[in-house]
């Protein structure tokens, strides 16, 4: 009936049209910077586009090329201390099987996790016959072969990539809920990206893409 009067606990059944976003080249919701970050909206969307920001930043900080000639190297490597003579007789044995990746443990480095690299070719090795370590700082000797010298500066750049990944993108998704306790309110999009440039660089360049 008109001017029926509705109780307050029903108010929150009537739905609310949802706010939606156009979606970027990188096939996520582009927020406007003037947006005012939703909680339950967004969590997962900031969570989306810090994980392609930083993929972006990072295939242009170490390219592809740079992965294979890497890999290349240690693959080389692998050669010169197992001829592969040698481990084609082991496997007939048992004892070696081919293998497609190298595995570099980096000691000093900002994550624990090892690099990962695709060899041009798989080669047949005994048991963690493609394992390395890469000193960043000194350390004791290791079970596995160091790797080649050449490939060091490829390895340093990696443990930087991990750090900027750590303290320039990942943090950003907890940063609204700190902003909020800090300030009383959710940050508007363009205070996020002030706050976490490199993830603002990308967003600014996917809105171009999208305006294009």
């Amino acid at each position: 009936m008109y001017g029926q009067r509705i109780a307050p606990s029903k108010l929150g059944s009537y739905p609310r049209p949802a706010i939606t976003y156009p979606f970027g080249q990188a096939g996520v919701p582009i927020p406007p910077p003037a947006a005012i970050y939703r909680k339950t909206q967004d969590g997962e969307l900031l969570s989306k586009i810090v994980r392609k920001a930083f993929g972006a930043w990072a295939a242009a900080q170490l390219p592809e090329a740079e992965w294979d000639a890497t890999a290349a190297l240690l693959a080389a490597d692998i050669d010169q201390r197992r001829p592969p003579a040698d481990m084609e007789v082991l496997a007939r044995y048992g004892f070696a099987k081919p293998v497609e990746l190298a595995y570099v443990d980096l000691r000093g480095a900002v994550t624990y996790k090892p690099v990962c690299l695709q060899l041009p070719a798989p080669r047949t090795v005994m048991h963690l016959g493609t394992h390395f370590v890469a000193d960043l700082i000194k350390s004791p000797p290791s079970q596995h072969a160091h790797v080649p010298a050449e490939t060091m500066d490829f390895f340093r750049r990696w443990n930087e990539v991990a750090r900027a990944e750590r303290d320039q993108f990942t943090k950003a998704s907890q940063w609204p809920g700190q902003f909020r306790v800090h300030n009383g309110r959710w940050p508007r999009w363009a205070e996020i990206e002030a706050e976490w440039p490199r993830i603002g660089e990308w967003l600014q360049d996917q809105r171009k893409q999208v305006a294009a």
